[in-house]
């Protein structure tokens, strides 16, 4: 589905229903790409009309995690490991040396020039485009790493137990700075202007404003009992909120 008036109203772009479980999208100038559990996934006609464009990969792989960085498209699978195109998804290559098995690459993300990898054991950063990998979980504990998130400088890492970590220092220490009082997971992450909000499965949304000194629970609005995320996105200074059986919502002023 896409919207073009920040999600007050829906067009269906799967028409042909040939994507399902959708656990990734990434927008490359026109071209959208559609992380599945049947493989990779592209669009040049705004999601009309997609193309498989696994070709290369062992197997067909479950795709968790997208990132981008200039002509090198990475995608991170489950159990399979990391790949990388450099020719808009027509080839691929692996980019496994370094990283730990099993290879759960549950996020990718780019700040500055260092892709940092999210996975099963820990968080593990690359900076010859995933050629070699060193390990950065120093502090993470459990080490489990969901998604992963930058503001400024500062790199935000969730992990599946529902611990909320930073590092200051491009992820050669972490700390923990905040942990849900019940059992659940870092779904999402998005960034603001101003602030930082992170998304749980069991929990609803979390704000903070100082780098994750403290934090403020921003659920008002919501009418279901138990809130729980599955996606945060920010459109403007709107931030949308996916949810799991409850549909799509929007908060107007994400800074507040």
């Amino acid at each position: 589905w896409y919207s073009t008036n920040g999600g007050v109203t829906w067009l269906e772009s799967n028409t042909t229903g040939q994507i399902k479980s959708v656990y990734a999208i990434l927008i490359q100038g026109p071209i959208i790409y559609a992380g599945t559990g049947f493989g990779l996934f592209t669009s040049t006609d705004r999601g009309m009309s997609w193309y498989a464009a696994s070709s290369g990969f062992p197997i067909l792989p479950t795709i968790r995690s997208l990132a981008v960085m200039d002509t090198a498209l990475f995608v991170g699978t489950m159990a399979k490991g990391l790949f990388v195109s450099f020719d808009s998804a027509k080839t691929w290559a692996e980019r496994n040396n370094g990283l730990e098995m099993p290879h759960f690459i549950n996020a990718l993300h780019f700040l500055s020039n260092t892709l940092y990898a999210g996975t099963g054991t820990g968080v593990f950063a690359s900076t010859n485009l995933g050629v070699t990998w060193t390990k950065k979980s120093s502090g993470l504990v459990p080490e489990s790493i969901g998604k992963l998130d930058s503001r400024d400088t500062v790199l935000y890492a969730g992990g599946k137990f529902g611990d909320v970590f930073v590092s200051m220092n491009s992820g050669n220490s972490w700390e923990k700075v905040y942990s849900t009082p019940v059992s659940t997971s870092v779904t999402s992450f998005a960034s603001t202007d101003t602030s930082e909000c992170v998304g749980f499965y069991a929990g609803g949304v979390m704000q903070s404003t100082d780098h994750g000194t403290s934090w403020r629970e921003i659920n008002d609005g919501f009418t279901m009992p138990t809130v729980q995320i599955q996606s945060l996105c920010r459109v403007g200074n709107s931030l949308l909120a996916g949810t799991d059986g409850h549909g799509l919502w929007i908060r107007e002023n994400a800074r507040t």
